[in-house]
């Protein structure tokens, strides 16, 4: 939120974060949330902390796809009647396949700590970049 602050005979542009609009008012900005608990590259994961996996929007698209891959192979091994040992050989070989192949995300970039997916916008099995922009410091700040 900005706000507008009224200075009589001082100089605006001592603040770094106050963007000059005329010789007597500024703007205000918030400071940057940078040392928040809740800060992970330039987003908020606030929301995330407090109800984990509660908003699906957040999720790393190629994790949902893959979990839905197995959903999709659990269906089909009851309705086959696997057994537990011949399901886990033919999940190896499907899942090999899918970690292999190009993994369809617009925003991956390699890097990451997790070794299959190795993104580094991958947070748990969130994407930074799904979540809220941070918005500098707010009520919720949480000191690191």
């Amino acid at each position: 939120m900005k706000e507008h602050c009224a200075k009589e005979g001082k100089r605006v542009n001592s603040f770094p974060h106050a963007k000059r609009m005329d010789r007597n008012r500024a703007i205000i900005s918030r400071m940057p949330g940078r040392e928040c608990a809740y800060y992970a590259q330039g987003h908020c994961i606030y929301e995330e902390r407090l109800n984990p996996g509660f908003q699906t929007g957040f999720r790393c698209v190629v994790l949902t796809r893959w979990e839905d891959e197995y959903d999709q192979f659990l269906d089909q091994a009851e309705v086959f009647q696997l057994d537990d040992e011949t399901a886990g050989r033919i999940w190896d070989k499907r899942f090999r396949k899918l970690a292999e192949g190009p993994l369809q995300c617009q925003e991956f970039t390699s890097g990451g700590d997790v070794a299959v997916v190795n993104c580094i916008h991958l947070l748990d099995d969130v994407c930074v970049l799904r979540l809220p922009a941070c918005q500098g410091m707010c009520r919720r700040f949480k000191s690191r």
